[in-house]
């Protein structure tokens, strides 16, 4: 075989290990659901591009960059652009470029899904190469869901007090492998898609035509289990339309209204039934709360917007107090649209919506088929979900999949293979061209992934540490290690756990000497780390924290100058954000600890202002 071919074939194989991305679940990791995912894409997507890029110095004829001009094509490039430039103009450009653990998304991972992308393009140009890609993308589906529905067994059969035995759940509802319900259905819709079109256009053999046809109740199962409120709306809204085509285009008469209208109501009466075994205003309130303190934020930067990754920024600014006592501290608007509106302003947001637009104008193009009402409303059910949910790894691989299928779909495969002509013989030439690419993704796989693996790895195993001294010691080796992205993260897992054991301490009415050995080390890792990212913060949430930290300091040791730097910290936060009621509450038991009853009565009447049925829990009289 060519080497060239064996070059191709290996970026191939690489783009396949990228699709198994949404099952992996690392258990080990900090981030189960998620570090494990957004590490092998990672790994996958740079590997690929690397023997993609050695297979182009082999070939000797260029192929045909045609299907690079596509529309649709251009406007993802465009996108990732935009998204590149307002993350380096927002407020936090190394949070906007890195992200952190917990979501592992940022301009990093959004250039490593455009390259996805292009690599799936160029990689796959035939139909055949399409119906195998699309065959193991609805096969890592299935896996996912046979997991949600292992969940969902469990959901059933345990006592509600009893832990997860067999499987991982966050919450009361299935989530697959995927660590999110809302997460779920975004990736099995584009993946419903997939499996259609294998069924009716895919040339597969009739006894897996019947798998397939099982797989679509199955996962529509699986998506309605989730519960998720937009994902239902979006499903329904999308029967609605295929229902309504289909109908007129087999019967163009008034049979056809009245078998639409039939469908519709009970398509309809479904979505009501499912709403109904929802709680609406328990789980929108909190949702329009933070849209409120995102429109604020829109409006205050709406051309370039905060930068990636920002939002918490916003949320703290203009807080809403009544998120207190419930879900208080977002990182995300909940919502697709107003996400890319405080991400990089107006120009992101339509450099988003234009991938759609260049999408349906070609759909209006192309032949109608049987085919076209499923891909009509399969990007429109995926907005209608994004009004509660913004977009993840698994939510972005699906997608982008999905938009590089349809480029070949609407050309019905005709851009055919690359190049022909190869070079089938070790060239040492092509060699040397070849060592600037290997570097580069030497250093993006030791820099961009190991480094924040291995933090990574610290990060969970301090976590697991027995007692004080253990954690110490763990809390030194993850924060002298450097990695682009984790320090931030360290500090406030490290923070809460420390936080916890002085306020075993204070429970347990035990004084720590202010001279302790340990307690000195504990507040000595506090007031360094803490001076290293502070730079880099987004929001109010780690500078609480630093308050909480050195008022339980001083409330187990008596030393009055830990209380002193919580005080300046809240002070200056309180100007930030004015609203915050976690805020005020630890200024005010700063006052009460210094007794200030001037500063004391200062605070009781704030809360009194704007969360008034929270002061009796507190220990005061309603004004």
């Amino acid at each position: 075989m060519e080497i060239s071919k064996v070059l191709q074939n290996t970026a191939k194989f690489f783009i396949y290990l990228a699709v198994v991305s949404p099952l992996i679940l690392a258990g080990s990791l900090f981030f189960p659901f998620i570090n494990g995912k957004v590490l092998l894409f990672r790994i996958s997507v740079e590997l690929a591009f690397l023997f993609f890029c050695l297979y182009l110095l082999y070939i000797k004829k260029l192929p045909n960059l045609k299907l690079l001009k596509n529309p649709i094509a251009i406007s993802v490039a465009v996108f990732a652009l935009v998204f590149l430039a307002t993350s380096l103009t927002g407020i936090s450009p190394h949070a906007s470029f890195w992200s952190n653990f917990e979501r592992g998304e940022g301009a990093f991972q959004i250039l490593h899904y455009v390259t996805f992308f292009f690599l799936l393009i160029s990689l796959f140009n035939t139909k055949v190469e399409w119906r195998r890609l699309l065959i193991f993308a609805v096969f890592i589906s299935f896996l996912v869901s046979i997991y949600g529905l292992g969940q969902w067994i469990e959901l059933q059969i345990r006592a509600p007090e009893e832990m997860f035995k067999y499987t991982i759940n966050t919450g009361g509802r299935t989530s697959g492998t995927l660590g999110n319900p809302s997460y779920l259905t975004g990736y099995l819709l584009f993946n419903l898609a997939f499996i259609a079109w294998l069924i009716f256009a895919g040339g597969v053999k009739k006894y897996f035509k019947w798998f397939l046809a099982f797989l679509i109740v199955f996962e529509l199962g699986i998506f309605l289990t989730a519960k998720t409120l937009a994902a239902i709306l979006g499903l329904a809204t999308g029967f609605l339309i295929i229902t309504t085509i289909c109908a007129l285009k087999i019967y163009k008469t008034s049979r056809s209204a009245f078998l639409s209208s039939f469908l519709i109501v009970i398509i309809l009466g479904s979505v009501f039934y499912s709403f109904s075994q929802i709680d609406l205003y328990k789980r929108l309130q909190p949702r329009l709360w933070t849209w409120g303190s995102a429109i604020s934020g829109i409006i205050e930067n709406p051309i370039l917007g905060w930068g990636a990754e920002n939002f918490s920024q916003v949320f703290d600014q203009y807080h809403n107090p009544n998120h207190y006592g419930g879900e208080s501290w977002f990182d995300r608007t909940h919502n697709i649209f107003l996400e890319y509106l405080i991400s990089g302003g107006l120009i992101l947001l339509i450099a988003f919506l234009t991938m759609f637009f260049f999408y349906y104008k070609k759909m209006f193009e192309i032949e109608k088929d049987w085919l076209w009402p499923i891909f009509f409303v399969v990007p429109l059910t995926y907005l209608i979900q994004g009004l509660t949910l913004f977009d993840v790894l698994p939510i972005y691989v699906a997608m982008f999949l999905f938009l590089a299928f349809f480029i070949h779909y609407s050309e019905d495969f005709s851009y055919g293979e690359w190049s022909k002509e190869d070079q089938s013989e070790f060239n040492w030439s092509i060699t040397y061209k070849s060592a600037p690419f290997i570097v580069f993704v030497i250093f993006l796989l030791y820099f961009g992934n190991y480094l924040p693996f291995r933090k990574n790895q610290l990060l969970a195993y301090a976590l697991r540490a027995n007692n004080i001294n253990e954690a110490i010691e763990r809390s030194k080796n993850i924060f002298a290690f450097y990695s682009p992205v984790g320090q931030q993260e360290a500090y406030e897992s490290m923070g809460r756990n420390f936080v916890i054991y002085l306020e075993g301490a204070i429970r347990d009415k035990v004084k720590i000497d202010p001279k302790n050995t340990a307690f000195l080390e504990v507040m000595n890792l506090n007031e360094t780390v803490f001076e290293e990212i502070k730079p880099r913060l987004v929001g109010v949430k780690d500078f609480y924290l630093n308050a909480l930290w050195n008022i339980a300091a001083f409330r187990v040791s008596g030393e009055t100058l830990y209380l002193d730097k919580a005080k300046v910290v809240l002070d200056e936060l309180l100007i930030i954000a004015p609203k915050r009621i976690e805020i005020i509450i630890a200024r005010l038991n700063v006052a009460k600890l210094e007794r200030d009853q001037e500063k004391e009565m200062e605070l009781v009447n704030k809360i009194d202002k704007i969360r008034p049925d929270i002061l009796p829990s507190l220990g005061y009289i309603k004004q």
